[in-house]
């Protein structure tokens, strides 16, 4: 049963790197339009508008792609003009990209759309001019029911059961191979076994226990993606 699991685990975790290693891809191109030269401001908003637009079709997944300034305010956004001049400045994923000089994809905590009645994931990148001082970062949002069609194409036998979690362990998305409630999008809450096992192997491990919400004891294998 281990390797099963740990299989299926590993299996899991390569699509949804591949599928985050694109979307990081996209938005590292729009980042980089900002570094290209243009003969003046309109003409560079021009280039990164037009970036913007490209690589919304690449990643049609990721919704309300946008790039802000240093300070925080969004000053490009494609096609489409509703997100202009709104303030990010104090969103966690903005903080986050102005304080880490690492170039990859950046993730922050799943927020639900009210308008839309729907769970997303705000993606982020950060900009930076040719010194590599912070110019904002590029943003957009993943519905979370992307992960909910990945997990969904699998194959679940009725005590099966596969989740992804956060880095910070919040909840992207759970299903069983069996109709029950729903486990909150969001929630930290784990198996202390989990917990246990994450401090000596944070990578990849396999703990048994049984689920906080359902109540079934299973073999659980685990894959940092």
């Amino acid at each position: 049963g281990q390797m099963l699991v740990t299989g299926r685990a590993d299996d899991f975790r390569q699509e949804v790197t591949t599928n985050l290693e694109r979307i990081s891809l996209a938005m590292r191109h729009v980042a980089l339009a900002s570094l290209r030269e243009a003969t003046d401001p309109e003409a560079h908003r021009r280039l990164i508008d037009e970036s913007l637009r490209e690589h919304m079709t690449l990643v049609p997944e990721v919704t309300r792609l946008r790039q802000t300034d240093a300070t925080g305010v969004v000053r490009f956004q494609g096609a489409e003009r509703s997100s202009l001049g709104q303030q990010l400045g104090q969103d966690p994923v903005f903080v986050q990209a102005r304080g880490a000089h690492h170039d990859g994809l950046l993730m922050g905590e799943p927020q639900f759309d009210q308008t839309q009645g729907r769970w997303k994931l705000p993606l982020a990148h950060r900009v930076e001019d040719h010194a590599g001082s912070f110019q904002g970062i590029v943003i957009g949002e993943l519905d979370l029911a992307f992960f909910d069609r990945m997990i969904a194409r699998r194959h679940l036998d009725p005590m099966d059961s596969l989740a992804l979690r956060s880095t910070q362990l919040a909840l992207l998305s759970r299903q069983t191979g069996r109709d029950e409630r729903a486990q909150p999008i969001g929630t930290r809450r784990i198996a202390p076994p989990f917990a246990e096992a994450l401090k000596t192997a944070p990578l990849r491990g396999t703990f048994t226990a049984r689920n906080v919400f359902d109540g079934v004891e299973r073999i659980t294998a685990y894959s940092t993606a």
